[in-house]
């Protein structure tokens, strides 16, 4: 066990960014920034991106974040029906617009295409950009199932083409802080990760498409897997189990699930801060009866714990809490306390905000960044 001196030093690695630059603890300057104000001036080539599906997702995960980017431009928008893809594009001031997904996927002069469809055609589509040469940064759920999942990765590993799903939170600094802390071992062998999210009924009616069986629609499918994938990236394992799993509130002639709770449990990796006792656990829901959503990350090690909110949106306002047990040296005579054997509990409050930009920023210049390395690599040799 560590006294205060070495968690301090210990912290001060783990979080490896700076939890703040200038500005960034401001929230009404990270709203600013995540509405796109202020935006950036163009640099001399920047990667041309097209929207495929003029939805509200595209606005907020895109298009705000790329006006802050100099290294992108919003090119291109296709939507099924061309007068929605032109008031769509007038609206957000974007130059082109098509009336057919096929029409922009094929547009030679776009680089990537982001795809925003319903759930159930993001398979399909991501597939025929990735044929068409473009790089692809696909909305979550990545595809329908599996098997369409493999695919899409096999296409683009064929073609030598960037196609990543867009799981926006981790790339906020707040996300990658917490992934550090567990991973280092900080509050030990982990024995048990619980993460929520559970959306107030009021947000969607059941005719919304996510609860539409035949676009892949459902709480796992939406709310579900930030559950899933932060119970597989936190902790640093990508192949958890499923232990057991139930569905309620089911919709869509009971096919498709409004609330979703899994256990989960992990193989005892050698060299990792997971044991063959670990256990993960999650509830999803998009039909909570309460006010405002509820987004949390906790994890229970044998040497402390921490906790997360608002995990999804951290640029929003959120607090990280650690407890680690430390000795106690407030008496060299005391032996024993509430944890143990001369253990105290030493607690703290972080909050991480990095640059002050969204999840939404953080991604898009990833990806634009290992886009360009991989355009690199395929440029002839001079």
């Amino acid at each position: 066990m560590e006294d205060a001196a070495a968690q301090t030093m210990f912290l001060s690695k783990a979080l490896k960014l700076p939890r703040h630059t200038k500005d960034s603890g401001n929230q009404l300057k990270r709203l600013f920034n995540f509405l796109g104000r202020d935006p950036k001036p163009k640099s001399s080539n920047p990667v041309r991106i097209g929207v495929l599906g003029a939805s509200q997702v595209a606005t907020y995960a895109l298009i705000w974040p790329a006006n802050r980017c100099p290294d992108v431009e919003v090119a291109a928008v296709a939507a099924k029906d061309g007068k929605r893809a032109a008031e769509y594009a007038e609206k957000h001031g974007i130059p082109v617009s098509y009336g057919s997904y096929d029409d922009l996927i094929n547009d030679p002069t776009l680089t990537a295409i982001y795809v925003a469809t319903p759930n159930g055609l993001h398979g399909d589509w991501a597939a025929a950009a990735l044929k068409a040469g473009k790089h692809v940064l696909c909305e979550k759920p990545f595809t329908a199932d599996a098997a369409e999942a493999k695919y899409v990765q096999r296409t683009a590993a064929k073609k030598g083409l960037l196609c990543r799903e867009a799981f926006h939170y981790k790339e906020h600094p707040a996300n990658q802080a917490v992934a550090n802390i567990l991973q280092s071992g900080a509050i030990g062998q982990l024995k048990q990760l619980d993460v929520c999210v559970c959306i107030p009924i009021w947000a969607f009616n059941k005719n919304d498409i996510r609860f539409q069986f035949k676009l892949a629609g459902g709480t796992m499918m939406d709310a579900g897997c930030y559950c899933a994938h932060t119970l597989r990236f936190f902790p640093g394992c990508s192949r958890p189990k499923v232990r057991a799993a139930h569905a309620e509130k089911l919709v869509d002639y009971g096919r498709v699930d409004g609330h979703m709770s899994a256990e989960l449990s992990y193989p005892p990796l050698e060299g990792s801060v997971l044991c063959a006792g670990t256990v993960g656990r999650l509830e999803a829901d998009l039909r909570h009866m309460s006010l405002w959503p509820t987004t949390k990350f906790t994890a229970l090690g044998t040497k402390g714990r921490l906790s997360m909110d608002n995990f999804i949106m951290p640029f929003m306002g959120h607090t990280l809490c650690l407890t680690r047990m430390v000795p106690d040296t407030s008496s060299p005579s005391r032996k024993a306390d509430s944890l143990g054997d001369g253990l105290n509990e030493q607690k703290q409050q972080i909050r991480v905000y990095g640059n002050g930009e969204s999840n939404y920023y953080y991604q898009l210049t990833r990806f634009i960044s290992d886009l360009k390395v991989l355009e690199d690599k395929k440029a002839p040799k001079q």
